[in-house]
């Protein structure tokens, strides 16, 4: 099915709430949100700068 037509129904039906991401299928996500946080913000930290090989 076409993403955008999709999207458009979504949205019809249940306005902005409709846009949220629904679950998908496969493997569930090893780390949770807060994990995820830290990562991202290292990364904030450390961007421009160039990391050591390990």
């Amino acid at each position: 099915m076409d993403t955008a037509r999709t999207w458009r129904r979504r949205f019809a039906a249940d306005r902005v709430g409709g846009l949220i991401d629904r679950p998908r299928s496969g493997r569930p996500p090893v780390h949770g949100a807060a994990v995820r946080a830290e990562v991202v913000a290292l990364a904030a930290r450390c961007r421009g700068r160039v990391m050591p090989s390990v």
